[in-house]
């Protein structure tokens, strides 16, 4: 290559380079063709390597395996906080008045909120 080297055509095909550096060596390609050439062979050896694996390292899966678990514990946490909750709230809303007796006269119901139907009804 003339004035332009392997690092810079990497920088070149990642497209990482400053518009003016770029511009130049578009500028060689075009007049040079062994600097075509050599970026065309650099980019067949990039784009057919084999140097990123194809499949995650069994290292790679037992860090992520750490933070997965790191994470799931959180959401059951959470999730455990949220059902303790929403239990909470639904038995207070729904909470019998302990020791409160219905309104009776002489063995009827006078007035009893929880169980009155308009229909059926003993109110006197």
């Amino acid at each position: 290559m003339n004035n332009i080297d392997k690092n810079s055509l990497v920088e070149f095909y990642f497209g990482s380079l400053p518009e003016e550096k770029r511009l130049h060596i578009e500028k060689e390609m075009l007049t040079d063709p062994e600097i075509l050439l050599d970026y065309l062979d650099l980019k067949r050896e990039i784009e057919g390597s084999q140097l990123v694996p194809q499949q995650p390292s069994k290292l790679l899966w037992q860090r992520l395996r750490h933070v997965a678990k790191k994470k799931q514990a959180w959401y059951i946490t959470l999730a455990v906080g949220a059902l303790a909750a929403t239990i909470a709230f639904i038995y207070l809303m729904n909470k019998p008045n302990v020791g409160e007796e219905p309104f009776m006269v002489n063995g009827k119901i006078l007035f009893d909120s929880g169980a009155e139907h308009p229909l059926t009804s003993d109110v006197l």
